[in-house]
């Protein structure tokens, strides 16, 4: 059964609560709407050149040096940032796999959609790297802008944030 919040706010993932939903996500892919506002989703921040990777396939795998704590696929939305300013694909991400940085390229280098010397830079001085798989991906075309987004009061992440009640209920509405 899953579990539902009784704060009612936009904000309950930071006040809480989402360590109790963390317990009950359900299955990946699983889009009932009374389970909409409870389940964790995450949007991370990726520039036009990444989308397009993720988009053709070329890239399967997302580097973090700080990633989400997350130890099943999660539903994850792709924000597209300038020019576009957009949500511009919702996939499945995770679960996080963490190594050392020469090890997980081992794991992960044909698929992440960069060169070794841009990998072993970005992971400069870090004992362990983190990759999510990418999974399930589906293109929402440029519908999701940045001044739709704000009137449900989105704000885009630096890097990752989890995702508010009211924007996953706007993006899941269109679909």
């Amino acid at each position: 059964m899953p579990l539902y919040c009784a704060m009612e706010t936009d904000d309950c993932w930071s006040n809480g609560c989402r360590a109790r939903a963390m317990e009950d996500v359900g299955a990946p892919g699983d889009t009932l709407v009374e389970d909409l506002t409870i389940r964790p989703r995450l949007i991370f921040s990726l520039t036009p050149k990444w989308i397009e990777k993720i988009l053709s396939g070329k890239k399967t795998f997302e580097l973090r040096r700080r990633p989400p704590k997350i130890s099943q696929p999660t539903i994850s939305y792709l924000y597209e940032t300038r020019p576009h300013s957009r949500i511009r694909a919702r996939c499945l991400l995770g679960p996080v796999i963490s190594d050392s940085p020469n090890l997980l390229w081992r794991i992960v280098g044909d698929h992440c959609g960069v060169e070794r010397s841009f990998f072993e830079s970005y992971f400069s001085g870090l004992e362990e790297a983190h990759a999510l798989p990418i999974t399930q991906v589906m293109d929402l075309g440029s519908q999701f802008t940045l001044p739709r987004l704000r009137a449900v009061g989105f704000h885009p992440p630096q890097a990752w944030a989890y995702v508010s009640s009211k924007v996953v209920m706007l993006v899941e509405g269109a679909q």
